[in-house]
């Protein structure tokens, strides 16, 4: 059977499954923009669910699909060209600001809630009039509650106990949503976008989830306004890349990223931009394969280009530490430090990869830097406060460098619980077993993967007298 006679079914976002087509009539239906690339697909029958967009035959029919979205040329928008090499080892700090920026105008933002509130509270007005059966429900449940009124109270007593217990102690959620830019607004002049990119560069370059959090609103800002400037498009994908342990990680997520892929392959096709796009999008479906594949694509194809893909460098490190190659990580995030010295985050995986293979003096100068250029980093702090008090045998200092960090919640949850775990660690050397029982349930609370702070639970839980312990 020819490929395009093979048949499939198709799963939407929604768990709809539809089918079987032959691989011709989704080729069709793609080019009628039918299907977005959001569904998974599977041979039928028996084939494993895949997304659509893994084959490359689809893949490239959505591609030729974004690509014939007009979409309105404006002048060479890389203002800042940030994949170019910089001078100077400083970070720029710009100055704090207390309101995020959002990608819709504020007058347009108070009025679509209230809009959607009128439109539910007409949708209620007129129930009523649909229905016409009567529910006897209410009344059978009062005649059962008068009968087993007893049991059903202690019933009603331990599940309100057990939602209790399960608050106090079942892992602590945060999560963000990503912003996906709105692809029907209007666009403008280019040269009117260049302070708010410079903007979002500046909260980029900081690297922490508050600037992170900024520079999205900011780069999804200038992308829907100017939809040919694929540059801001690649630094928003490895923004989202760097939220994805806070946000939902669910479909909605993904389509944002997926938005953006779209739009930059649109803007940019077989550029660098639309590549540092995908390659973000194949990292968070955990395709590390196929990302490293064409992360790596790219750093050849480009090696000898005047514009160094800077991106790429930290973007190659960030697989193979996700491989456990530490040494060759480092040696990544070393390019990247040397072609855009201002930006934080590649110091931060250096210096994590440095302490996994015990390079913990290196490790501590590198993190001792970050925090003189922004000592709001609070993953810097946390790793750094480990490090005074694990291996250099400064507990107070380490004890207070992450009691300053955990002020805040600004680090993923990993880190977050390890700087916990930390401080009871230091609690229980100084024999305040209360104190170092409250440092590890938060420790657990956070990350209930961390074994190490279940077992510390357990033990200052179930024995009143502990022996001094010793910390290493």
């Amino acid at each position: 059977m020819g490929d395009g006679n093979r048949r499939w079914i198709i799963r939407d976002a929604l768990g709809r499954i539809e089918g079987p087509f032959t691989t011709e009539k989704i080729l069709y239906r793609i080019g009628r923009g039918e299907f977005t690339g959001e569904e998974a697909i599977a041979q039928y029958p028996g084939g494993k669910w895949i997304p659509i967009s893994a084959d490359p035959q689809f893949y490239d029919k959505l591609l030729e699909v974004l690509s014939r979205q007009g979409h309105e040329e404006f002048e060479d928008t890389a203002i800042l060209e940030f994949t170019k090499p910089h001078d100077g080892a400083t970070v720029s700090r710009p100055s704090e600001e207390k309101t995020l920026y959002t990608s819709v105008d504020p007058e347009k933002e108070d009025k679509k809630p209230k809009s959607s509130s009128e439109k539910k509270q007409k949708r209620k007005r007129r129930a009523p009039q649909d229905i016409e059966l009567i529910d006897v429900r209410p009344q059978v449940f009062k005649a059962l509650l008068q009968k087993s009124r007893g049991p059903l109270i202690l019933l009603t007593l331990g599940i309100a106990l057990a939602g209790i217990f399960w608050a106090i102690t079942a892992p602590q959620e945060q999560r963000v949503r990503l912003i996906a830019p709105q692809k029907s607004i209007e666009q403008v002049n280019p040269g009117t976008l260049k302070n708010r990119i410079q903007k979002a560069v500046g909260h980029f370059l900081r690297d922490t989830f508050d600037d992170y959090m900024r520079a999205q609103n900011d780069f999804v800002y200038v992308a829907e306004r100017s939809n040919s400037n694929a540059e801001v498009m690649a630094l928003l994908c490895v923004t989202y890349l760097q939220l994805w342990p806070y946000a939902y990680q669910d479909s909605e997520d993904t389509k944002a990223i997926s938005t953006v892929v779209q739009m930059s392959s649109s803007a940019d096709p077989g550029g660098r931009h639309s590549a540092a796009c995908r390659a973000v999008d194949l990292i968070v479906r955990a395709r590390f394969q196929e990302a490293k594949g064409l992360i790596e694509s790219v750093i050849e194809a480009r090696a000898s280009e005047e514009q160094t893909p800077i991106l790429f460098f930290y973007l190659k490190g960030y697989v193979l530490e996700a491989s456990g190659d530490h040494p060759a990580t480092i040696s990544y995030m070393q390019s990247a430090q040397q072609l855009w010295q201002p930006w934080i985050l590649p110091y931060v995986v250096d210096a994590q990869a440095r302490i996994k293979i015990e390079k913990y003096n290196e490790a501590g100068n590198i993190l001792r830097n970050v925090l003189k250029a922004n000592p709001a980093h609070t993953v810097a702090r946390i790793e750094l406060g480990l490090l005074e008090y694990k291996f250099f045998g400064h507990r107070d200092l380490g004890e207070r460098y992450l009691t300053q960090a955990l002020d805040s919640d600004d680090a993923p949850k990993p880190v977050l619980s390890r700087g916990w775990f930390g401080l009871a660690e230091i609690a229980l050397a100084k024999g305040d077993q209360s104190k170092a029982l409250k440092f590890a349930q938060k420790s657990y609370s956070i990350n209930a993967s961390n074994t190490m702070a279940k077992n510390l639970i357990v033990q200052l839980g179930g024995v009143k007298k502990l022996k001094s312990t010793k910390i290493k």
